[in-house]
């Protein structure tokens, strides 16, 4: 979320995809991984479970065999068995035009649960993401990171292998690390298709972001405003009908301000009508936290009877509206470990 003549800086944001088998080692760096293969023993030696992970493509991917992967044609699936190395999510990524070396803020605009859901390109100075008609417009692809997963489970014996055509996914674990403290702007919005949910794994309990209010973009110290029609700027979203400002202009404000380091706080211009903040409410954006995600094992997807498939559309994007993405971590890395989990009986 950043005037123009900042936006460029956030280019600083990096990305790299890395294998399963290097955590810890690149420190900074994010990784996107999933763990999706473990081993359970039962009363029968030498029975196990498989769990595999593959992609469904907006695109036609060409030369998926040099990336290890196969291809199922009937359900145009591209397999990777169980792991997801560095090449094959940077190619898939690429290939699909979302971002795989660097990541700029967006937004989900004003969000519950469960509703739809769609990222758009956060605010510049003095201009919002909501267009004079009232149009959100858009994030570019290429500003975040978007998968279509594909999970199988097969029981393994000795003279067999099947498909299971029941079982439930969740998300054993997370890990999030990086400097500074960019991994609070990290967002994942998850989408099973039955339900749909933004996770902010740095939160321990589920909260809101603020998507809508005053804004110092350019740094100065007040508020940023309308010069031609002298009132405060207002960026996002609101549940009025329309902005409520004050009938006088302030006059025990400021003519020049000084930053200090947040584009959430200023003061407000001499001459300039200002917002009401008491009557104009800001719409927020919902997420869920750690704690109801990871430990209270919120179901993340399903095996569908039918196919013996599952899916989950996965977003990763840094939330432009939250304050650590705004003012604190333009050029930090961070990276990102995920680990899956099945349980045939839910």
């Amino acid at each position: 979320m950043k005037g123009k003549n900042i936006l460029m800086s956030l280019m600083g944001v990096m990305i790299v995809l890395l294998t399963i088998s290097t955590v810890g080692t690149t420190f900074m760096w994010y990784q996107y991984m999933t763990n999706a293969y473990f081993l359970y023993r039962g009363t029968s030696i030498g029975n196990s479970l498989l769990f595999d992970i593959g992609f469904k493509s907006e695109l036609r991917l060409q030369n998926y065999e040099d990336y290890g992967l196969s291809y199922d044609e009937e359900n145009q699936i591209y397999w990777a068995n169980s792991t997801l190395s560095e090449d094959v999510t940077s190619y898939y990524l690429s290939s699909n035009g979302y971002a795989t070396s660097q990541i700029n803020g967006v937004t989900s605009a004003k969000y519950e649960s469960n509703q739809q859901f769609d990222l758009y390109r956060s605010p510049y100075y003095l201009d919002n993401y909501v267009n004079d008609f009232g149009t959100k417009e858009k994030a570019q692809k290429m500003n975040y990171c978007h998968f279509e997963l594909v999970f199988r489970a097969k029981k393994v014996s000795q003279n067999d292998i099947v498909n299971l055509n029941n079982g439930y996914i969740y998300l054993k674990d997370i890990k999030l690390d990086g400097t500074g403290n960019i991994k609070n702007t990290i967002r994942l919005h998850i989408d099973n298709s039955d339900e749909n949910f933004i996770f902010s794994p740095s939160d321990y309990e589920s909260g809101k972001d603020t998507v809508g209010g005053l804004l110092d973009l350019d740094r100065d110290g007040i508020f940023d405003y309308d010069d031609f029609y002298k009132k405060e700027y207002l960026y996002g979203e609101i549940k009025n009908d329309s902005p409520i400002y004050k009938n006088n202009k302030t006059s025990d404000g400021s003519d020049t301000g000084e930053f200090n380091g947040s584009s959430f706080e200023g003061e407000h211009k001499n001459g300039i009508y200002p917002l009401d903040l008491e009557n104009t409410k800001f719409e927020t954006s919902s997420y869920l936290g750690y704690k109801e995600v990871v430990e209270e094992r919120k179901l993340i997807t399903k095996i569908d009877s039918s196919t013996s498939l599952a899916f989950l559309k996965l977003d990763i994007y840094l939330e432009g509206w939250d304050l650590d993405f705004t003012d604190r971590e333009l050029n930090h890395l961070f990276k990102l470990n995920l680990e899956f989990d099945f349980n045939e009986e839910g």
